[in-house]
């Protein structure tokens, strides 16, 4: 009898729960699960807040750091087997005025291409050697108002001593890297003193040719006009010599010339250009291009791009050898850049969730902006200077 009540009271005690007690605890786990998915819900568009402020701060800091390397190196192998005193230009800047206030959208948040400045690193390619340029006679040479150039068969060129035969010049073409098809070549011809420049783009693949019976290889460019300069973006992408300022006055460009003779040089440009590619209004873009022998190469620095502009440093100013900061008086006379100030806005993607009510100080849109200035030497464009 003890034993069968002992067995009855194990029996209940591994019943199990009741009915009202599954409902309770059901009731209790809904309860709490209602709350931790509120909360989740509530937390969500701040972890993706932080998320997106972490992208735009590792994105600006890298371009900063890709733009410090590239603009210190501006002018980079122009030395390279040639004894020339100077670099006559490193860095070529583009400043835009936007017709209308870039900050005043407030609902489609978008910013024009007029926003942005642009920016072309100059440097020449360490592959390509420096070829002296002549008009295909002993002692003449060349003006670049002209289309048809000669390089000079000296040791400077691939072939070695000459050209001693059309043969020999006909492989020495072949040897040359410069390119005259899709992104055709942009090349800088200056003095072999350093004292004047000029630049065009190549029409025309390098070819052999026979002058007086002696044998050279032969540039074809477009031509430049008389003073050295270029009217049209077409001969000039890099904007080396568009819009010179040639007259006489404080920032008159004295360096420009026509005239290219067998101690002077023909240098083949590989640029590193910046600008904002507003092709998405919606999503500015900071790019990094260098133009290829076929196809350009086009790095993606940083999306949500709202500000890029570039200040320079000058010297050889009127009031006596003063370096000092400018944006547009020296009238693209790159010559006197010797410091570049970059300023680079980026945003977090735009909210459109009415309930996020955050709008920041800088262009009063619903999203965060970070921002980073940078002072930058290019290393070669000091050489010369007293």
């Amino acid at each position: 009898m003890r034993s069968t009540q002992s067995f009855s009271r194990r029996q209940n005690k591994m019943a199990g729960f009741t009915l009202v007690e599954l409902l309770v605890a059901m009731f209790i786990f809904g309860v709490i699960s209602a709350a931790s998915f509120g909360l989740l819900m509530q937390s969500q568009p701040l972890f993706k807040q932080q998320q997106g402020l972490a992208a735009l701060n590792i994105a600006i800091r890298n371009s900063a750091a890709q733009l410090q390397l590239d603009v210190a190196n501006g002018g980079s192998n122009y030395y390279n087997g040639i004894n020339i005193p100077n670099w006559p230009v490193g860095v070529v800047v583009a400043n835009n005025t936007p017709a209308v206030d870039c900050e005043t959208s407030t609902t489609t948040y978008v910013y024009g291409a007029s926003c942005f400045d642009s920016m072309n690193i100059i440097a020449s390619d360490p592959g390509t050697l420096p070829s002296n340029v002549t008009d295909g006679t002993i002692a003449g040479c060349h003006l670049t108002n002209g289309t048809t150039m000669y390089l000079s068969p000296t040791n400077a060129n691939p072939a070695g001593s000459g050209y001693p035969t059309l043969a020999a010049a006909t492989t020495a073409a072949g040897n040359f890297k410069y390119n005259a098809g899709v992104n055709p070549d942009q090349i800088l011809l200056v003095k072999g003193n350093g004292s004047a420049y000029t630049t065009a783009v190549l029409t025309a693949t390098p070819a052999a040719a026979t002058v007086g019976g002696r044998f050279y290889v032969q540039l074809t460019h477009g031509a430049t006009n008389a003073d050295g300069t270029n009217a049209a973006l077409t001969n000039d992408p890099l904007q080396i010599t568009v819009n010179q300022d040639t007259a006489a006055g404080t920032y008159q460009n004295t360096m420009l010339s026509d005239s290219y003779c067998a101690t002077d040089y023909v240098l083949r440009l590989t640029p590193v250009m910046y600008s904002v590619d507003t092709t998405n209004p919606i999503n500015p873009t900071l790019v990094r291009q260098e133009p290829g022998s076929a196809t350009a190469t086009v790095q993606k620095l940083a999306e949500q791009i709202i500000g890029f502009k570039v200040m320079v440093t000058l010297i050889n100013d009127p009031a006596g050898n003063v370096y000092h900061w400018k944006n547009s008086d020296y009238l693209n006379n790159y010559t006197f850049v010797r410091s570049i100030r970059i300023s680079l806005i980026g945003r977090t993607v735009p909210t459109t969730d009415p309930t996020y009510v955050f709008r920041n100080t800088f262009d009063t849109g619903p999203y965060q902006v970070q921002g980073i200035s940078l002072v930058i030497n290019p290393r070669n464009m000091s050489m010369g200077d007293n």
